[in-house]
């Protein structure tokens, strides 16, 4: 539920459409600016790409990726991968958030 009220619903906002519907191939971008941020927002099925193009933290990029295979949601820098969410294959508003320190909780 995190990553679809928070994560999907903000970038459906800011793209204008939900990449979890996206066909293969499609791209949707956007420049967005937050406070003194500037954002490129690149979106693929399955895949967000943010980009800090003006501010104070201009040149980092993060991802969001999900792993179909796996059922599991992904942050992805230039040196790491962490998840960060599983999914139920049966039932995909049932989640288990995975925390920093390793536990995870429904």
């Amino acid at each position: 539920m995190f990553i679809d009220i928070i994560v999907l619903n903000t970038i459906e906002f800011w793209t204008g459409s939900n990449p979890l519907a996206m066909q293969e191939g499609q791209v949707e971008e956007q420049i967005v600016a937050q406070g003194t941020e500037t954002y490129r927002i690149r979106a693929t099925r399955n895949r967000w790409d943010v980009e800090v193009i003006k501010g104070t933290q201009a040149g980092m990029k993060r991802a969001l990726v999900y792993a179909e295979k796996e059922n599991a949601w992904y942050v992805e820098g230039e040196n790491f991968r962490i998840r960060i969410m599983t999914q139920d294959g049966a039932d995909p508003m049932n989640v288990n958030l995975i925390y920093p320190d390793g536990h995870s909780e429904p």
